[in-house]
């Protein structure tokens, strides 16, 4: 069996898979990182994660050599996706200068406060806000592909999970017709790269289980059953990239 030398993994992506913004009586007991980071040290492997609340694609783009050169993986993990094409109630410049004044956190709130019917409004109008829009989303993550490569970083990307009806209903309406957009354009780039995009939730769905179950409430954010799944699908790309398990 090979094994590889330690501090070889790093899991990179936004909250998604962290307890950030969930209520105490939302947290979970585990994550898929977790999960696998006990099992890669079964192997004498050992992993970091690099989870921030509102990291985005193009961030990693940008920090990638300062990331990948102060932990020096062998592997890279990478989830990305939500944050970039989940609609916004308005542009991200636009908040950033809000944020500075009072009435502008006022106004905010109060977007946030009805954003589904400000939502609505915008569909009329067919405004859709988000913060990496589709054709930069791709860039990035060409970018970071031939990174990996020039690196000597193998890696795979997890696919955006479909939202729930409750959360799309409630919080993110439309949502899912952009993960799917997102999804087949990081496919077709990753192909090109041969990189590997993992569906975590695809054998969840096909096994008859309620999509609401895989998420936290009307959130994102994983549940237990949704980290448990991921845990399985990505196990065995992790083997494979790391020559251990069945792969060893």
């Amino acid at each position: 069996m090979e094994h590889v030398d330690s501090k070889s993994v790093i899991f990179l992506g936004n909250s998604q898979s962290t307890w950030a913004d969930l209520s105490n009586n939302m947290k979970y007991s585990t994550s898929f990182i977790s999960l696998l980071d006990n099992h890669l040290k079964k192997y004498g492997i050992f992993s970091m994660k690099y989870t921030v609340s509102s990291f985005s694609i193009d961030m990693l783009d940008n920090q990638f050599f300062e990331i990948m050169g102060a932990n020096n993986p062998k592997i890279a993990v990478m989830q990305f996706g939500i944050i970039e094409c989940a609609r916004r109630i308005l542009p991200k410049h636009w908040r950033i200068f809000l944020k500075e004044y009072r009435l502008g956190r006022k106004l905010t709130f109060a977007l946030h406060d009805n954003h589904y019917k400000w939502l609505e409004f915008c569909n009329k109008f067919g405004f859709y806000f988000q913060d990496v829009p589709l054709e930069q989303y791709s860039f990035h993550a060409d970018c970071i592909c031939s990174k990996l490569r020039q690196s000597d970083i193998a890696g795979c990307f997890i696919a955006i999970p479909l939202l729930s009806d409750i959360c799309l209903e409630q919080r993110l309406p439309d949502t899912n017709k952009f993960i799917v957009e997102y999804n087949n354009a990081l496919i077709e780039i990753c192909l090109r790269h041969d990189i590997k995009v993992v569906d975590i939730q695809q054998d969840y769905i096909n096994s008859g289980k309620n999509l609401e179950d895989f998420f936290v409430g009307n959130t994102v954010h994983l549940s237990e059953d949704g980290h448990k799944a991921a845990f399985v699908a990505l196990k065995p790309e992790l083997e494979r990239l790391l020559n251990i398990g069945v792969h060893g």
